[in-house]
């Protein structure tokens, strides 16, 4: 034993049990309010979306996310208002503070208190750090991270004292729990085959980039509902695509864990930018369909496409947030979903926040993020009562909640 543990132990008051040491609790989202009226208790349908609302740490003539950032939000919390959104699943949600620009702040914070007061009800959220984070580090903080990561963060950007992001649950109803969960880090190898031309920056994303799953269970009218949201690893390399596959099979797993856990819910929910088509190979995307998830926007138009130059009405991603038009290429933002104690009745799905505002830019308007968002309505009410109405096209699903238990086998502390 080394003289520094022994050191460790000796400052251990002598006391048996466990009152030697208070057990810490790790992966504790960082969850608020917003004050305002109760929601409706009642509704025929709820209406779940994803939501990549794009932080603020780059700023080009082209591409002037920190500048704009402040006009975005508010176009976003337009777009979720307008949508009538009632839990959404966000990514690149950001915690800053002194930025030069804007103001400072966490993001799904500030998008709660702005729709309580476009909306005139409260709003419930919880968020949890993906980056910067030290691997080597446990969750700590309320909200992730610790001491090492918030040094890291401080030397994230010149344009702010601190810079952190990470994904978040927003929601009309009240929070009952969450938990954020690490997914594993990129496989290995990709480290060593980054072009030539992009080292050191992609060695650096290959070892310390970071993503979480934040899971959350709702009190809807409908039943306690599960919401997992999360944003996979972006392309870097060959690598890139395995990376990405293995961490949605831990995003499942993660879901069905918080399942045999708290008990089986309503209804259940995986929402992502996934940075996954179907084309990709594994295919990711697959993996999820196969442990049970319905993709909802693909069940309802099963003949809208992402072929840039053809039909581009599926596509969510690239999004030039400064032009006067739609220009995405890539659908990779989705909102999966499964039936927990309750039937799966897909009765709707779209696309929001998809058209840009007139806005103070080089080029006169702005779009609230780089990703175009995409809701789902399933049926609402008690197990087993056909819903009033109805929204868009019903889609009957099968009662999914006899599927075997799926496990991907993924160590559930990814962190290496």
């Amino acid at each position: 034993m080394s003289a520094a543990v022994i050191a460790v132990f000796a400052i251990i008051p002598a006391r048996g049990g466990a009152d030697i040491l208070p057990i810490l609790p790790l992966n504790r989202p960082l969850c608020g309010s917003a004050a305002g009226a109760p929601a409706a208790t009642s509704p025929s349908t709820l209406r779940v979306a994803t939501f990549n609302v794009l932080h603020g740490l780059e700023e080009e003539p082209a591409y002037p996310t920190h500048s704009t950032f402040d006009a975005r939000l508010e176009l976003q919390a337009q777009a979720v208002a307008g949508a009538a959104i009632d839990l959404v699943g966000m990514q690149e949600v950001s915690l800053t503070e002194d930025p030069v620009g804007h103001a400072p702040g966490l993001q799904v914070e500030r998008l709660a208190d702005r729709l309580a007061e476009i909306t005139g009800g409260a709003w419930y959220w919880c968020w949890h750090l993906s980056n910067p984070h030290l691997p080597i580090e446990p969750d700590i903080k309320e909200g992730g991270g610790g001491p090492l990561s918030d040094v890291i963060a401080s030397m994230s950007s010149s344009n702010y004292g601190s810079f952190k992001e990470g994904s978040a649950v927003l929601s009309r109803y009240p929070i009952l729990a969450s938990e954020g969960r690490r997914l594993p880090l990129r496989v290995p190898l990709e480290p060593l085959i980054c072009p030539p031309a992009e080292i050191p920056t992609c060695n650096e994303t290959a070892l310390f980039d970071h993503r979480i799953a934040v899971w959350a269970r709702v009190d809807t009218p409908g039943g306690a509902t599960d919401i997992v949201t999360t944003h996979l690893a972006h392309h870097l390399t060959q690598l890139s695509e395995t990376s990405k596959a293995i961490q949605a099979l831990a995003v499942v797993e993660f879901a069905e864990e918080m399942e045999k856990r708290h008990g089986e819910a309503a209804h259940r929910f995986i929402t992502c930018d996934c940075n996954l088509t179907r084309t990709n190979t594994p295919d990711g995307v697959g993996l999820i369909i196969k442990a049970g998830w319905t993709d909802t926007y693909a069940a309802v138009h099963p003949d809208s496409a992402c072929e840039p130059g053809q039909d581009t009405s599926g596509c969510t991603s690239d999004q030039d947030i400064l032009s006067a038009t739609s220009t995405t290429t890539e659908r990779i933002d989705y909102v999966f979903a499964r039936a927990g104690t309750c039937g799966l009745d897909v009765l709707g799905a779209e696309k929001y926040a998809n058209t840009p505002s007139p806005a103070d830019t080089s080029t006169g308007w702005l779009w609230p993020s780089d990703h175009q968002a995409t809701w789902a309505d399933v049926a609402a009410g008690p197990c087993g009562v056909a819903p009033v109405g109805g929204v868009g096209t019903r889609v009957s699903v099968p009662v999914l909640r006899n599927v075997e238990p799926f496990s991907s086998k993924i160590p559930h502390c990814a962190v290496p």
